[in-house]
């Protein structure tokens, strides 16, 4: 095949426009790399319960803080392979737009309490990104969307194309 061609096609490869218009290139992402930020979430440990009649304590995974503690733990799981997602799978490519744009409003909604940017410097360009891409650029759609192409490395239109291969019944 064709060097340009082929270069021209590479470099359209993984190219999307968000649903806010952001401008993105998604690329695969290691599977180690989330399983292994998933595993650092660390377990709650099921409440022991001493049992009279037996003598001794047993394990009562039915405690309802315990359960609370098993739903934020999912929680939290997710929380790590979605950031690993956005951090390794997601590159702007129209670059991080003038803060006034976005920042904030964003500033404004976490004085509020209902986001906590505490753990981010965003004087770190980085952080800054990832921030914004985190809250502003992703949604719940473009990453259900794209999820499947940055773990797999396989687009949707490489799987529409495959089963256009296919003979029909």
């Amino acid at each position: 095949m064709n060097e340009a061609i082929e270069a021209s096609r590479n470099k359209d490869a993984g190219v999307h426009t968000l649903a806010g218009g952001t401008r993105v290139r998604v690329a695969s992402i290691p599977q180690l790399l989330i399983d292994d930020a998933v595993r650092r979430v660390k377990e709650p440990r099921v409440p022991m319960v001493h049992d009279q009649e037996k003598g001794y304590d047993i394990p009562n995974p039915n405690d309802p803080r315990y359960q609370l503690d098993l739903q934020a733990h999912s929680n939290a799981q997710s929380a790590a392979a979605v950031d690993a997602v956005i951090l390794w799978g997601v590159e702007l490519l129209d670059g991080l737009p003038p803060d006034e744009e976005w920042l904030p409003k964003l500033e404004f909604y976490a004085k509020r309490g209902h986001i906590d940017l505490s753990e981010f410097d965003l004087d770190v360009q980085l952080e800054k990104e990832f921030v914004y891409k985190r809250y502003i650029a992703m949604s719940a759609k473009d990453l259900g969307e794209l999820l499947p192409e940055m773990i797999s490395g396989v687009s949707e239109e490489d799987v529409e194309a495959a089963k256009a291969s296919f003979r029909g019944n």
